[in-house]
């Protein structure tokens, strides 16, 4: 027993190395701001700390509170993306070790260490911790006000240390809500759940503790509804984004198929299992195992989902991806479970069939995993080409910048102390013919050569932006020099034809 405990434990250990050396490489690669980080970014550095409790410029939105840590950040430190990302790479990290605890508090030790295992290895989980959004905090905050919930669930009717674990809640919740948006749900379901078991078992001397914890979470959500949340609510610029996005309403034949759909969507992203079907089957084996055991840790547990939905039913919170990642430790949970008790029921009778089973759900994950480490990118890799932008550029070109690329260059120009004027792009999709007429004037304003920069390139109903400009560009002007970065982003210098710089040779 003991040296099952032993090797328990090293793989433990080995897992917890594994978790944080991914994502401490992958923050180390310093990957170039994408089009949100970058708007974010702007958002923050260009927003005194009094005005940050106010709807933000570049249609950003994150929590108060994230936003006041990371504006202190870049006045302590600097405005680099390594500052910028730095929060998401503890909270990422942290993420570890609170999950196993979590996962070994509901199920046993191996469900807990194959779970962990798999979180450690999910490329949503590694790139989330990376990447300068608040939605790995919010999966972490989450995470810890189920776990502090569970404290005083396991022991709601003895009084061993349940005043400190109460008090433990009454400080988390009220805490991460002004660090979180999605912990309001958590919060919330939590709230509601222990009103339930409250009904059902009537646990002696918990109704004041009970009362005391819904009167802090209706008190603080009022408080950061009035200070910061209703001024994002009232947004209609990301209301109008998030469009579609909202559980359908009434029940019809579109709405049927997107409930039908949805599930596999999430499980394939942001939960980071290809083989959706396999992974869906674990979650409801995961969710059939505890209703039988734990009943009430299952109600827990999806109670946030549950809430999540409703309140996407009235159109309040957008059930899509990234939005919903907070919602993943949770599905990773029972995922893990569902697996652990499949293997066990199918092995008794096919031991081949439960390996291949465990192997085709394990296979994809560590596959993109090896992958991304091997060979490490980023889409809109912007930095790299604004830097030699900057080498290259003479004093007589002018730089266009492609309306999708604005905020990331607007960063790095900024970053890198480049302060040359820039045409910005303008945003066209519905009258392409408006492309036309500006590709023509900015070409024939002047006789200089002039740079078109690309990144964040809009790529959709089979048409490419950047080779349509590319084509129409082609009709005016001569190409002189092309800059690409792998990751995606691009630039062109091209001059009117008939003015063709000798000194700049076309580069492949």
């Amino acid at each position: 027993m003991q040296f099952k405990s032993f090797k328990q434990n090293k793989f433990l250990i080995i897992c917890l190395i594994i978790g944080a050396s991914l994502r401490l490489f992958h923050y180390l690669m310093n990957y170039s701001l994408w089009h949100d980080e970058a708007c974010l970014a702007l958002a923050i550095i260009e927003t005194p700390f009094s005005m940050l409790h106010m709807p933000l410029p570049y249609e950003q939105a994150a929590p108060y509170g994230y936003l006041l840590l990371v504006k202190a950040l870049v006045n302590l430190f600097n405005e680099k993306e390594i500052t910028l990302r730095l929060l998401s790479l503890v909270a990422g990290i942290s993420l570890l070790p609170l999950f196993y605890t979590v996962s070994k508090k509901v199920f046993n030790q191996t469900t807990a260490l194959f779970t962990l295992s798999l979180l450690c290895i999910g490329q949503p989980f590694i790139d989330f911790s990376v990447e300068f959004k608040p939605y790995i905090l919010d999966a972490f905050l989450s995470l810890f006000v189920t776990y502090t919930s569970l404290l005083i669930l396991d022991r709601i009717n003895s009084s061993e240390k349940i005043k400190y674990y109460h008090l433990l809640l009454f400080l988390v919740t009220p805490f991460s809500m002004w660090f979180s948006f999605t912990t309001i749900f958590v919060c919330v379901s939590t709230m509601l759940f222990f009103w339930v078991y409250y009904f059902i078992h009537k646990p002696k001397s918990q109704l004041t503790h009970l009362i005391i914890f819904s009167v802090i979470i209706l008190a603080n959500f009022f408080i950061v509804n009035q200070f910061h949340l209703q001024n994002i609510r009232n947004s209609s610029a990301l209301h109008g984004f998030w469009k579609g996005e909202f559980v359908p309403f009434p029940l019809s034949f579109d709405a049927i198929k997107w409930l039908i759909h949805k599930p596999f969507s999430i499980v394939e992203y942001p939960l980071g299992f290809t083989l959706s079907g396999i992974a869906l089957l674990c979650i409801l084996s995961g969710c059939i195992s505890l209703a039988k055991h734990k009943p009430f840790h299952l109600i827990l547990l999806i109670s946030p989902i549950v809430i999540t939905i409703g309140a996407s039913l009235f159109s309040l919170y957008p059930f899509e991806g990234r939005l919903i990642f907070f919602l993943t430790p949770l599905l990773l949970l029972l995922l893990g479970s569902g697996a652990i008790d499949l293997y066990r029921l199918i092995s008794c009778k096919n031991q081949s069939m439960a390996t291949s089973l465990m192997i085709l759900l394990l296979l994809f994950p560590l596959f993109e995993c090896t992958k991304r480490a091997i060979r490490p990118f980023r889409h809109e890799n912007l930095r790299p080409v604004v830097e030699e932008v900057i080498d290259k550029r003479k004093k007589n070109e002018e730089i266009y910048v492609y309306y999708g690329g604005l905020p990331a260059y607007r960063y790095y120009a900024r970053l890198l102390d480049f302060s040359a004027p820039f045409i910005p792009g303008i945003q066209s999709r519905d009258d392409w013919s408006l492309y036309n007429k500006e590709i023509s004037t900015v070409l024939h304003k002047g006789e200089q050569p002039i740079w078109f920069i690309f990144s964040h390139v809009w790529d959709c109903h089979g048409v490419n932006e950047e080779k349509y400009f590319i084509t129409e560009i082609n009709k005016h002007a001569l190409l002189q020099a092309y800059i690409h970065a792998i990751g995606g982003a691009s630039a062109y210098l091209y001059a009117p034809k008939g003015i063709i710089n000798d000194k700049h040779a076309p580069k492949k």
